[in-house]
């Protein structure tokens, strides 16, 4: 049985389906354009709700940094959410941010990326927590994903894993006043005061009223 993440955010005409058997990128392209996310993971519908404003100010600025670092070394692009990623024909997901190096640019394709981007991005929410920790996190092993990147907007943590074998294995977890570094992207640097103390105006919200990604 195929199950979600939020059914009640399922759209009415698609409940049956995704009940029935493993969905596939055909089947995801058929959902509607609104303001959820829909990705699988195994067959697996995952659908998460509009993004905090939080979470949007902690993307932009996580974004600027990156494309700011890769024009300097011209070495790679950085790509932000909404993008498909394809993994497989059953496993097909948008990262909040990922990177594709030059050693890797054959991926990028007009309707989205095919294969295992360089560096993979994901800012938690209580909805996404253990999608990204546990399931996204094997995905993203198995398929080659050199870093990956879990920003927790609420505990002001940045968890680093670096791949080993076919699953991660944790470098780093950095608070707010530390800096963070990259195996992935030679060279960057990243002081995460820049990314949790300048967008912290919005952390009241999210905060009391639990507005998730």
């Amino acid at each position: 049985m195929v199950t979600a993440t939020q059914p009640d955010l399922i759209p009415e005409a698609f409940r049956e389906i995704v009940l029935e058997r493993p969905l596939n990128a055909g089947d995801l392209r058929s959902f509607p354009d609104d303001q959820n996310r829909y990705e699988i993971i195994g067959g697996q519908l995952i659908v998460s709700p509009s993004p905090s404003t939080r979470h949007q100010a902690i993307l932009g600025e996580l974004f600027s940094a990156l494309k700011m670092h890769l024009a300097s070394i011209r070495a790679g692009r950085v790509f932000v959410s909404p993008l498909d990623v394809h993994l497989s024909s059953h496993d097909v997901v948008q990262p909040d941010l990922l990177v594709v190096l030059d050693d890797r640019r054959d991926i990028i394709q007009e309707h989205g990326i095919v294969g295992a981007p360089n560096l993979v991005v994901e800012i938690v929410s209580p909805s996404s927590r253990i999608t990204d920790r546990v399931d996204k996190a094997a995905l993203y092993a198995r398929s080659g994903v050199q870093e990956y990147w879990i920003v927790d907007p609420i505990a002001e943590t940045v968890t680093v894993y670096g791949l080993d074998g076919d699953r991660f294995s944790p470098s780093a977890e950095l608070s707010h006043d530390e800096d963070l570094y990259s195996v992935a992207l030679t060279g960057f640097v990243l002081d995460l005061d820049a990314i949790f103390l300048e967008t912290q105006s919005g952390s009241s919200v999210e905060h009391s009223d639990g507005i998730e990604k």
